[in-house]
């Protein structure tokens, strides 16, 4: 209807402007022109086609009338319903002429100006567009009192230097905002709407451009200003499409493409149905996209629209792709290279053919003058035509040579750019490696004195008789235990920034993993009086495949944080399932969770910060609940999700609580968990010959006695204590070992690599004097001589890492290379807890890895297991001496079994028959080549691989009780089991799990 009430006004009002003005009379009279002006200026907004052809009319009786004024009105009016249609460089055409027009008059040929200014940024001329506002700027200068002109000329001064230069965002967001500020002084609403607009897209964050979106749509309704209307919608299709609302996003550009298409916009249609195939690529739907982006494709060429050209050329090429057609998408990636390279050249070949035509124009008019001047002057012809030539020749020179100039000094700027640019990069590369170089360092400085707090505390409340201290002592031990957690955290952070934390996927049943982590909270809540809730929908036996030990972190972090800040009565609740329809995990599922509380809430502004790396929030509901806290667990999380590839998002309602929704792609594992029977009411142990357990041996009670911090007595063939050699630059450190360990070993300190090398070097008797001087400490040691072993030095080895002069890695490579050396037993005892630290450690053949801070009982059953088998192997070489070439061949065979062994864990009937006849060897000839190498017997070896796996499922957390690892390793007995580990590592199976959760 309001389409037919146009083209009817349409029709009535060429019929007056069909007859010249002079032969209208009577009643006949026509419409007078300012009238018609306003019409067509009023139908630019909504019927931007119509509006054309009304300008066009008006523009011609204006010129027959000779009223500058209106011609320039009516040409502003056609420029700006061309810049509506899509359609700049037509609107170029009648815009000079307009300004031409508009001249004398202030108001007029400044708003001709802006507008000029828009139709120039649409066709890329940036500097003519600049210039433009320049002079839209001198024209106001010393004209006072024309605010809403000034407005104007901020709003478009701050949009172009978005637009042009977007280093630039502040001062051009200044710019608007003092657009803005003025509109608002002046009820300027429109004004206020296009500033608003704009704003939307330097917005910060996709809420706050929403936000200034809405306002200027409400704004363009009330004003009936649809063509604007229909932009704002398209506008806020694109930030809802960025928030990943695409049902939103899909609604906002429906209604700009109806809008459009009223208004018979071509240039808005193109853009909008351009949008809708990119929002079907962003949900990976590209069957849904090809429709829209032919279409969108199909306008650009008719228009024409070549940046639309070049970009849904690219769009129908990646759609294709994702289809797996790629005969199909061939051909639009070759339109789209096309329209990329050939843009510079079509605006370049434009520009030389109007200069062109400017030179032919001057041309034509120096020939007539010629003519003229010939019929004056026949004498003088030839000097004056070569004149002329010269002149052209010279001046077509110089036009050369300054654009050879130009192009060079283009050249060098972007060659000092690149360069400047080369240097940035290796600054900020350098500064990163020294940050991580802080971290390691920080690390090794924190954990060892963290040792030195938390191994004699330990000790301290074992031995502990005057029970009244012993509080005070349990809450410094477990303070110290946080200090060390707080430690871990900052340097995961490291890590991750530094992109240095490693993705390690393990297997793991889901609904139990989630069930240990939530529920071993409930002490704490039970205290605090806080209720937990866990609705989470899995099913039973659902395995997946995940980094077990980061996904911990997470949920940890946001139930500690929930906890912390819920009172007394609140309630903490875990929920959530899985989905398949969640669009950015391609071909896997999705987790989400959600932990949500009924605490204390986060105030809105504080909201958007809640993941930033040691906020602390300065706002509160009145309540101390939860105060203070180091700002660090929620952006753990927050990184630590995004490292696995998920989401981790925030939603609170101030004083009522706080939300935390997970979303993480999981990949779930073929089968389920298939246990039978109880696993704690299985019977005692198999015997050697199903089972590969060994029976008791008679060095238990040694075992035992170290388990309960008894005396042991470890003594070598010679009656002598065994001699520990402790490398360890920290002064405190090396005196706690030393202390700790001269009960039951001959202990020797030595600073630094290098004189431990020297020690191991002396193998001469009598006492030497070694000068020992830390950093913070100098004091003299004298060493005692070195007694048996290997070498005839030291029976086992610890070292720390980080050292002056030569640090714990390469002094493990010196020691590789004496034969002698290279036997001894040798624990690397450090505060560096990298995987790759570790790793780098086992490879250059160290017999242990403990990391700072440490159990001193796991240390001294660690120290024990490693001497007990260095004797039963020195007691193998010398019953069964081999030459060298027997040795390459059981080491191989050493390997082969390793192998084995780790293939056939799980099956409790694994025994050393089963091994043996497996690698084609009699069970005697393992027992020979199984001692001489590792000093164990198969059944030891055998156990040891077990035990040393168990440990390593139980470190992952991956699984929540210790009868699955143990039917993981194949063995049944729970009593079995517990024991043996407890005298391997020195602490039961369910410590290690309960230091894990």
């Amino acid at each position: 209807m309001k389409n037919q009430n146009w083209k009817y006004l349409f029709l009535l009002l060429c019929n007056w402007l069909a007859a010249p003005a002079h032969a209208q009379s009577g009643k006949d009279a026509p419409v007078p022109l300012d009238s018609l002006v306003n019409h067509v200026r009023t139908a630019v907004f909504n019927e931007p086609e119509i509006a054309v052809e009304l300008g066009l009319a008006c523009l011609q009786r204006a010129t027959e009338e000779e009223n500058k004024q209106a011609s320039a009105k009516c040409g502003m009016a056609v420029a700006n319903a061309y810049y509506h249609l899509g359609k700049p460089w037509k609107a170029k055409e009648y815009i000079r002429p307009a300004i031409a027009q508009a001249t004398g008059d202030l108001e007029l040929h400044f708003n001709a100006l802006l507008l000029e200014h828009s139709i120039l940024c649409a066709t890329g001329e940036a500097p003519l567009a600049w210039g433009a506002l320049q002079s839209a700027q001198q024209l106001l200068e010393g004209n006072g009192g024309r605010a809403i002109l000034q407005a104007n000329l901020y709003n478009e001064m701050g949009y172009f230097i978005i637009y042009f230069n977007w280093l630039e965002k502040a001062q051009g967001k200044e710019f608007l905002e003092k657009a803005l500020e003025i509109y608002r002084s002046q009820n300027d609403k429109r004004g206020m709407a296009r500033v608003l607009r704009r704003l939307g897209r330097v917005a910060e964050t996709p809420g706050e451009a929403l936000g200034h979106y809405q306002q200027a749509l409400v704004i363009f309704e009330e004003e009936n200003d649809l063509v604007n209307a229909g932009w704002t919608h398209f506008d806020l299709g694109l930030a809802y499409r960025d928030k990943k609302d695409f049902s939103n996003s899909l609604a906002h550009f429906n209604k700009a493409l109806d809008i459009h298409r009223c208004s018979n916009s071509l240039g808005g249609v193109a853009d909008i149905i351009l949008e809708i195939g990119r929002l079907y690529l962003v949900q990976n739907m590209p069957g849904k996209a090809v429709a829209p982006l032919n279409e969108a494709l199909l306008l650009a060429k008719k228009i024409p629209l070549q940046p639309n050209i070049r970009d849904a050329s690219a769009a129908l090429a990646k759609a294709y792709e994702q289809m797996g057609d790629f005969a199909k998408a061939y051909p639009f990636l070759q339109l789209n290279l096309q329209y990329k390279d050939s843009t510079f050249y079509e605006k370049m070949t434009e520009q030389i053919a109007e200069s062109n035509a400017r030179y032919q124009s001057e041309q034509k008019e120096k020939e007539l003058a010629q003519k003229e001047l010939e019929l004056a002057q026949q004498k003088n012809q030839r000097n004056l035509i070569l004149l002329g030539s010269l002149l052209a020749l010279a001046l077509i020179s110089g036009l050369f040579l300054f654009r050879n100039f130009q192009q060079r000094q283009k050249k060098k700027e972007a060659e000092m750019a690149l360069e400047v640019e080369l240097l940035e990069t290796e600054k900020l590369r350098e500064l990163d490696l020294a940050k991580s170089q802080f971290f390691t360092n920080i690390s090794h400085d924190l954990r060892t004195p963290l040792t030195l707090i938390i191994s004699p505390l330990e000790e301290a409340i074992k031995q502990l008789k005057q029970f009244n201290l012993k509080p005070s002592l349990q809450l410094a031990h477990r303070n110290s235990q946080q200090l060390l957690k707080l430690v871990n955290e900052i340097l995961d952070l490291a890590r991750l920034e530094s992109g240095n934390l490693e993705i390690e996927q393990s297997e793991a049943e889901l609904l139990p993993l989630l069930r240990r982590i939530f529920f071993s909270f409930q002490s704490g809540a039970d205290l605090k009086g806080v209720e937990l809730v866990f609705d989470v929908n899995l099913p039973e036996g659902f395995l997946i495949k995940l980094d077990i030990s980061k996904f911990e972190k997470i949920i940890n972090n946001l139930v500690s944080n929930a906890l912390k800040f819920t009172p007394k009565g609140g309630r903490v609740a875990l929920a959530g399932g899985l989905s398949k329809d969640f669009p950015s995990f391609k071909n896997l599922e999705s987790l989400s969770l959600t932990i949500s509380d009924t605490g204390t809430g986060i105030h809105p502004d504080d909201l958007p910060h809640v993941f930033d790396r040691f906020f602390q929030s300065k706002k509160n509901n009145g309540s101390t609940t939860g105060a203070g806290g180091t700002g660090i667990g929620l952006a753990l999380a927050k990184q630590l999700a995004n490292l696995l590839g998920g989401d981790l998002t925030a939603e609170s309602t101030f004083g009522k609580g706080s939300t935390f929704a997970l979303t993480l792609p999981v990949q779930s594992s073929v089968g389920s968990l298939e246990r039978s029977g109880n696993p704690e009411l299985t019977s005692g142990p198999q015997s050697s010959v199903h089972s590969g357990v060994e029976p008791e041996n008679p060095v238990a009670p040694i075992q035992d006695a170290l388990v309960l911090n008894k005396p042991v007595s470890f003594n070598l063939p010679n009656g002598k204590q065994p001699r520990i050699l402790i490398v360890e630059d920290n002064a405190d450190m090396a005196e706690y070992l030393k202390n700790a360990l001269s009960k039951k070993y001959d202990c020797t300190v030595a600073p630094d690599g290098e004189a431990a090398l020297k020690l191991l070097s002396n193998l001469s008797g009598g006492g030497r004097k070694e000068h020992y001087s830390p950093s913070h400490k100098n004091q003299d040691r004298t060493y005692p001589p070195p007694l048996g072993g290997p070498g005839g030095a030291f029976d086992l080895i610890t070292s720390d890492v980080m050292m002056p002069n030569m640090d714990g890695f390469s002094f493990r490579e010196k020691v590789n290379k004496n034969p002698a050396w290279r036997q001894i037993p040798f624990i690397l005892l450090t505060a560096r807890t990298l995987e790759s630290d570790k790793l780098k450690g086992f490879r250059l053949g160290v017999d242990d890895y403990i990391t700072k801070p440490f159990s001193l009982t796991e240390l001294e059953a660690r120290i024990h297991n490693l001497l007990t088998n260095k004797a039963q192997r020195e007691e193998f070489e010398k019953e069964a001496p081999t030459l060298s070439e027997e040795l390459n061949a059981d080491e191989i065979l050493l390997k082969n079994a390793e192998k084995l062994v780790s293939e056939k864990m799980d099956d409790p009937q694994f025994s050393v028959e089963v091994l043996a006849k497996k690698l084609g060897y009699s069970p005697r000839h393992l027992s020979r080549v199984f001692g001489k190498l590792t000093g164990l017997s198969p059944v030891k070896f055998i156990l040891e691989m077990r035990l040393q796996k168990a440990r390593q499922l139980l470190e992952n957390g991956q699984f929540r009780s210790v009868a699955e690892v143990r039917y993981e390793i194949g063995i049944e007995s729970a009593s079995y089991f517990t024991k043996k580990f407890k005298e391997r590592f020195g602490k039961g199976p369910k410590a290690y799990l309960g230091e894990v959760v």
